[in-house]
């Protein structure tokens, strides 16, 4: 039930909950399980609030305790997967492979097995090792073959998977292939998110392909499907429309793609607000439109809009971030600003206080990031270019400056 309400982004009904089961069974000796199962949940939430040192602490303790009880093997296994999943988060992807291949080297059961392969794979995703990704994204395969066959969700999953891999090696060829097999077992299954997601990944690649007519029928296929299983009233849908608006924009029509972007940033504004991060994303695709099509009246307005939510979002939820999830805020971000808002700001260099208020956001961005990721320091650190040191140290040295002066409510042109 508390993992419910986790998968519904209800932290706040997980945790009431929580709170109720602990009061009711306060005398745990009648219930064996009963204070297993509340430390369990108790670290999931820990670790969905991401407050990781906790669940860390709590999912070591499940581990160490069940260390001599053979009969819960698979408890202390999952304790152990999610053990994994923390470190994978903080961006300490050794420790999460060690306790991975400690896993797989122990007697489980297939199922879990199939978990502990696809962990591992994801790990070599993150580090480029795409042929040892795709080793364990086979054997987790095998493993769903071996037990359910061939016809079900979870092996369109696996085949989903390894479709991933091969679309960021730019093999679209073998990523159309997977996606279209993953494809033909879900259509003979229940209508799924997961029928739409593979729709959806299958249409990125004939955009890649330049095939946009085929590409357009899968979208639409997609929308189709979220419609009869979540509804038209839902961010899904919205999603859905945003990305039939990108295909339209990168092929040109610009009329079509501005009907799906403002269709969309109609349907999120009812949905979550103007405030939410979803709203902000079609802000952000509006702007490159009018940007494109060189209306500037349209532009800066958007982009004041954009550059100040970017910064209060930075401000208020960048230290809350895990490292993987501050390289992908980065890598989500990179292309806004070091390409589009230059470009924009050098078009229309009159409004200084919006081209000030720019660039202070991007090194905002950029200090905060450069700063907070081990993994980028010792990169730096290790590099054999002295320049980048140079820099790197200058950085650090005026990083306080910048963020006083983005922080303390300065005139912006200034």
């Amino acid at each position: 039930r508390v993992r419910m309400h986790i998968q519904q982004f209800n932290l706040i009904a997980a945790k009431d909950f929580l709170h109720n089961i602990i009061e009711d069974y306060t005398d745990s000796s009648l219930h064996p399980y009963i204070n297993l199962c509340i430390q369990l949940a108790s670290a999931d939430l820990a670790f969905a609030d991401r407050n990781y040192s906790t669940a860390e602490s709590q999912y070591k303790e499940i581990i160490q305790d069940l260390d001599k009880e053979n009969d819960k093997l698979s408890i202390k296994s999952y304790a152990t997967l999610q053990l994994g999943q923390i470190y994978f988060e903080q961006d300490n992807l050794q420790a999460a492979e060690v306790l991975y291949f400690n896993l797989l080297s122990q007697q489980q059961t297939p199922a879990l097995r199939k978990l502990t392969s696809e962990k591992l794979a994801d790990i070599c995703l993150e580090i480029g090792d795409y042929a040892l990704a795709k080793k364990y994204y086979v054997e987790a395969a095998s493993i769903v073959a071996d037990l359910y066959g061939v016809n079900n969700a979870e092996y369109a999953k696996s085949l989903n998977n390894l479709a991933n891999i091969a679309f960021r090696q730019r093999h679209f060829a073998l990523a159309q292939k997977a996606y279209l097999e993953s494809i033909a077992i879900l259509n003979n299954l229940e209508l799924s998110s997961m029928y739409s997601l593979t729709l959806c990944n299958l249409a990125n690649v004939y955009i890649y392909q330049n095939k946009i007519s085929e590409a357009d029928i899968c979208y639409q296929e997609a929308l189709g499907i979220i419609e009869k299983t979540i509804g038209t009233e839902s961010l899904e849908y919205a999603d859905a429309l945003n990305n039939i608006a990108i295909m339209h924009h990168i092929d040109g029509n610009y009329q079509r793609a501005y009907k799906f972007y403002t269709d969309a940033q109609q349907l999120r504004e009812k949905i979550t607000g103007k405030d939410g991060r979803k709203y902000l994303e079609s802000e952000i695709c509006l702007f490159n439109l009018y940007n494109d099509l060189d209306i500037s009246s349209m532009a800066t307005p958007l982009l004041q809009s954009i550059v100040d939510k970017k910064s209060a979002i930075v401000q208020q939820e960048f230290w809350h971030l895990s490292e993987r999830q501050r390289s992908e805020f980065w890598n989500e971000n990179k292309y806004a600003f070091e390409y589009t808002y230059p470009k924009y700001i050098y078009t229309h260099s009159q409004d200084t206080a919006l081209c000030a208020l720019a660039y202070n956001n991007e090194l905002f961005v950029k200090g905060l990031l450069l700063n907070t990721s081990s993994q980028i320091k010792l990169a730096i650190n290790n590099s054999d270019n002295p320049l980048v040191k140079a820099i790197y140290s200058q950085l650090n040295s005026n990083k306080e400056l910048l963020v006083y002066y983005q922080q303390s409510g300065k005139d912006k042109q200034t």
